[in-house]
Protein backbone atom coordinates (compact mmCIF):
# COMPACT_ATOMS: atom_id res chain seq x y z
CA UNK A 1 0.00 0.00 0.00
CA UNK A 2 1.35 3.34 -0.95
CA UNK A 3 0.83 5.96 1.73
CA UNK A 4 0.20 9.52 0.63
CA UNK A 5 0.84 12.63 2.72
CA UNK A 6 -0.62 15.91 1.47
CA UNK A 7 0.42 19.35 2.66
CA UNK A 8 -2.48 21.78 2.93
CA UNK A 9 -1.33 25.16 1.60
CA UNK A 10 -3.88 27.33 3.39
CA UNK A 11 -3.44 26.05 6.95
CA UNK A 12 -0.06 24.33 6.89
CA UNK A 13 -1.48 21.09 8.36
CA UNK A 14 -0.51 17.66 7.14
CA UNK A 15 -3.34 15.36 6.13
CA UNK A 16 -2.66 11.67 5.81
CA UNK A 17 -4.59 9.36 3.54
CA UNK A 18 -4.20 6.29 1.44
CA UNK A 19 -4.06 6.25 -2.33
CA UNK A 20 -5.85 2.91 -2.51
CA UNK A 21 -8.49 0.96 -0.65
CA UNK A 22 -8.65 -2.78 -0.13
CA UNK A 23 -11.84 -3.99 -1.85
CA UNK A 24 -12.32 -7.15 0.24
CA UNK A 25 -12.02 -5.42 3.63
CA UNK A 26 -15.62 -4.15 3.66
CA UNK A 27 -16.92 -7.72 3.25
CA UNK A 28 -15.73 -8.56 6.76
CA UNK A 29 -17.12 -5.43 8.40
CA UNK A 30 -19.83 -6.12 11.01
CA UNK A 31 -22.28 -3.70 9.35
CA UNK A 32 -21.90 -5.56 6.04
CA UNK A 33 -22.34 -8.96 7.70
CA UNK A 34 -25.47 -7.86 9.59
CA UNK A 35 -26.96 -6.30 6.44
CA UNK A 36 -26.22 -9.48 4.47
CA UNK A 37 -27.88 -11.64 7.14
CA UNK A 38 -30.93 -9.33 7.22
CA UNK A 39 -31.16 -9.39 3.42
CA UNK A 40 -30.98 -13.19 3.18
CA UNK A 41 -33.39 -13.76 6.09
CA UNK A 42 -35.82 -11.16 4.78
CA UNK A 43 -35.81 -12.25 1.13
CA UNK A 44 -35.92 -15.99 1.79
CA UNK A 45 -38.06 -16.24 4.92
CA UNK A 46 -39.95 -13.09 5.82
CA UNK A 47 -41.24 -11.89 2.44
CA UNK A 48 -44.64 -13.36 1.75
CA UNK A 49 -44.81 -15.21 5.08
CA UNK A 50 -47.29 -12.80 6.61
CA UNK A 51 -45.07 -12.28 9.67
CA UNK A 52 -44.36 -8.69 8.61
CA UNK A 53 -46.28 -6.41 6.25
CA UNK A 54 -45.17 -6.52 2.61
CA UNK A 55 -44.27 -2.82 2.52
CA UNK A 56 -41.94 -3.31 5.49
CA UNK A 57 -40.12 -6.33 4.06
CA UNK A 58 -39.71 -4.44 0.78
CA UNK A 59 -38.14 -1.44 2.48
CA UNK A 60 -35.98 -3.73 4.61
CA UNK A 61 -34.61 -5.35 1.45
CA UNK A 62 -33.85 -1.96 -0.08
CA UNK A 63 -32.01 -0.65 2.99
CA UNK A 64 -30.02 -3.84 3.55
CA UNK A 65 -29.35 -4.25 -0.17
CA UNK A 66 -27.83 -0.80 -0.42
CA UNK A 67 -25.34 -1.75 2.27
CA UNK A 68 -24.50 -5.05 0.57
CA UNK A 69 -24.56 -4.31 -3.18
CA UNK A 70 -21.80 -1.68 -3.41
CA UNK A 71 -19.38 -3.75 -1.31
CA UNK A 72 -20.01 -6.83 -3.46
CA UNK A 73 -19.60 -4.82 -6.69
CA UNK A 74 -16.36 -3.26 -5.43
CA UNK A 75 -14.98 -6.66 -4.37
CA UNK A 76 -16.00 -8.45 -7.59
CA UNK A 77 -14.59 -5.70 -9.78
CA UNK A 78 -11.44 -5.40 -7.62
CA UNK A 79 -11.78 -1.63 -7.43
CA UNK A 80 -8.96 0.04 -5.55
CA UNK A 81 -9.07 3.79 -6.11
CA UNK A 82 -11.42 6.04 -4.20
CA UNK A 83 -12.73 7.44 -7.47
CA UNK A 84 -13.67 4.01 -8.84
CA UNK A 85 -15.31 3.14 -5.52
CA UNK A 86 -17.35 6.36 -5.69
CA UNK A 87 -18.42 5.45 -9.24
CA UNK A 88 -19.49 2.00 -8.01
CA UNK A 89 -21.70 3.62 -5.38
CA UNK A 90 -23.17 5.93 -8.03
CA UNK A 91 -23.86 2.96 -10.34
CA UNK A 92 -25.72 1.10 -7.58
CA UNK A 93 -27.75 4.20 -6.72
CA UNK A 94 -28.63 4.91 -10.34
CA UNK A 95 -29.55 1.26 -10.87
CA UNK A 96 -31.92 1.33 -7.89
CA UNK A 97 -33.43 4.60 -9.07
CA UNK A 98 -33.99 3.17 -12.55
CA UNK A 99 -35.78 0.02 -11.39
CA UNK A 100 -37.86 1.88 -8.81
CA UNK A 101 -38.96 4.65 -11.18
CA UNK A 102 -39.21 3.00 -14.61
CA UNK A 103 -41.29 -0.17 -15.22
CA UNK A 104 -39.25 -0.96 -18.36
CA UNK A 105 -36.01 -1.04 -16.35
CA UNK A 106 -37.63 -3.21 -13.67
CA UNK A 107 -38.95 -5.57 -16.36
CA UNK A 108 -35.51 -5.82 -17.98
CA UNK A 109 -33.86 -6.76 -14.67
CA UNK A 110 -36.64 -9.26 -13.84
CA UNK A 111 -36.26 -10.89 -17.27
CA UNK A 112 -32.48 -11.03 -16.90
CA UNK A 113 -32.64 -12.50 -13.39
CA UNK A 114 -35.34 -15.05 -14.38
CA UNK A 115 -32.59 -17.18 -15.92
CA UNK A 116 -30.58 -17.38 -12.70
CA UNK A 117 -30.90 -19.36 -9.48
CA UNK A 118 -32.36 -16.29 -7.76
CA UNK A 119 -35.19 -14.82 -9.86
CA UNK A 120 -36.29 -11.36 -8.79
CA UNK A 121 -39.68 -9.75 -8.52
CA UNK A 122 -39.34 -5.96 -8.54
CA UNK A 123 -42.07 -3.62 -7.37
CA UNK A 124 -41.81 -0.21 -9.00
CA UNK A 125 -42.16 2.08 -6.00
CA UNK A 126 -40.59 5.56 -5.88
CA UNK A 127 -40.80 5.61 -2.07
CA UNK A 128 -38.06 2.97 -2.04
CA UNK A 129 -35.66 5.75 -3.01
CA UNK A 130 -35.78 6.77 0.66
CA UNK A 131 -33.14 4.07 1.12
CA UNK A 132 -30.56 5.88 -1.06
CA UNK A 133 -28.80 7.51 1.94
CA UNK A 134 -27.65 4.00 2.84
CA UNK A 135 -25.12 4.37 0.00
CA UNK A 136 -23.44 7.12 1.99
CA UNK A 137 -23.55 4.91 5.07
CA UNK A 138 -22.04 2.01 3.13
CA UNK A 139 -19.24 4.19 1.79
CA UNK A 140 -18.27 5.04 5.37
CA UNK A 141 -17.70 1.37 6.31
CA UNK A 142 -15.03 0.87 3.67
CA UNK A 143 -11.80 0.49 5.49
CA UNK A 144 -8.26 1.11 4.46
CA UNK A 145 -5.15 -0.65 5.78
CA UNK A 146 -4.70 -0.30 9.51
CA UNK A 147 -8.45 -0.36 10.16
CA UNK A 148 -8.85 3.34 9.53
CA UNK A 149 -11.90 4.67 7.80
CA UNK A 150 -11.18 7.01 4.88
CA UNK A 151 -13.69 9.45 6.36
CA UNK A 152 -12.81 11.49 9.40
CA UNK A 153 -16.30 11.89 10.85
CA UNK A 154 -18.29 9.49 13.03
CA UNK A 155 -21.18 7.55 11.56
CA UNK A 156 -24.09 5.71 13.08
CA UNK A 157 -24.77 2.14 12.06
CA UNK A 158 -28.28 3.11 10.92
CA UNK A 159 -29.89 6.48 10.17
CA UNK A 160 -32.01 7.59 13.10
CA UNK A 161 -35.23 9.63 13.03
CA UNK A 162 -33.38 12.39 14.87
CA UNK A 163 -30.79 12.53 12.08
CA UNK A 164 -33.50 12.85 9.42
CA UNK A 165 -35.18 15.63 11.43
CA UNK A 166 -31.89 17.50 11.71
CA UNK A 167 -31.12 17.16 7.99
CA UNK A 168 -34.67 18.16 6.97
CA UNK A 169 -34.68 21.19 9.26
CA UNK A 170 -31.28 22.29 8.03
CA UNK A 171 -32.32 22.01 4.36
CA UNK A 172 -35.56 23.88 5.11
CA UNK A 173 -33.84 26.76 6.87
CA UNK A 174 -31.08 27.02 4.28
CA UNK A 175 -33.66 27.24 1.49
CA UNK A 176 -35.93 29.72 3.29
CA UNK A 177 -35.12 33.32 2.31
CA UNK A 178 -34.16 35.51 5.27
CA UNK A 179 -36.39 38.47 6.01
Amino acid sequence: MQRVVEQSQDQGRVREGFSQVEPLRALGHPAFLVALAVLVLNDHSLKGSGVLPGWFTGKLSDFAGLLVAPAVLIALAGLRSRRSVAWAHAAVGLGLAAIKLFPAAAGFVETTMANTLTPWHIVVDPTDLLALPMLWQQSSIRTVPGGRSPRRFPTASMPTPNMWTHVSARVFFEMTPSI
